[in-house]
């Protein structure tokens, strides 16, 4: 997954490929700031608290979500684009990332 300057989170094609094989046409983004890590709960259906999954471009496998508000929320540093494994957690049903020390310090 990426995290791009702008604050979307782009998920490569097996992220994307896991998401559509739950159905997931929306997230919620869930914040774990003792763990440094956060997760993408698949919902099918949207509400106050879900982000809109879009997906990539012309035959791509990969999706897209807007996440500004959460990346501030959390204290994400937007200067850089950064890339980081995402691990499917098969009991949780959630894709979860986890932070390097230095970004994204919480509130």
């Amino acid at each position: 997954m990426t995290i791009t300057t702008d604050g979307r989170l782009a998920l490569n094609a097996d992220a994307g490929d896991v998401m559509r094989s739950v159905g997931a046409r929306f997230i919620q983004l869930l914040w774990d700031p003792d763990a440094r890590k956060f997760a993408l709960r698949p919902v099918a259906k949207g509400d106050e608290h879900a982000y809109r999954l879009t997906p990539a471009r012309a035959h791509k496998r990969g999706m897209y979500l807007s996440a500004t508000a959460f990346l501030r929320h959390i204290g994400w540093d937007f200067s850089t684009r950064r890339t980081m494994a995402v691990e499917w957690n098969e009991k949780r049903k959630m894709l979860e990332v986890h932070l390097p020390a230095s970004r994204g310090t919480g509130t």
